[in-house]
């Protein structure tokens, strides 16, 4: 068995973490159309932590607790990539998530 180590700063949410907080709808898809993956990374979470995306650094790892990407299809895992989050470590996944 081959283990990974993920080093990095830590970034700790609870449970529930909807795609809705991670790719917020009013701020992003309310601007324009062609709103690129990276314009739409810098609101990543802004709903609860509204300076989150800014602090965030290439390599840093996020850990959540239950049922991380509820909420509508959004793919809340493109900011996550853009902000250069490293590692996704939850209790669970939800399924529309995945």
């Amino acid at each position: 068995m081959i283990d990974t180590i993920y080093t990095g700063r830590t970034w700790k949410f609870g449970d529930n973490i909807s795609t809705d907080l991670m790719v917020p709808g009013m701020l992003v898809f309310a601007r324009r159309e062609n709103f690129v993956r990276d314009e739409a990374a810098k609101y990543c979470m802004h709903s609860n932590r509204p300076d989150w995306a800014a602090q965030v650094r290439h390599g840093d790892v996020l850990v959540a607790g239950s049922n991380f990407g509820c909420g509508s299809s959004r793919n809340g895992s493109e900011p996550l990539k853009s902000l250069g989050i490293s590692v996704v470590v939850a209790e669970s996944v939800s399924r529309i998530h995945l």
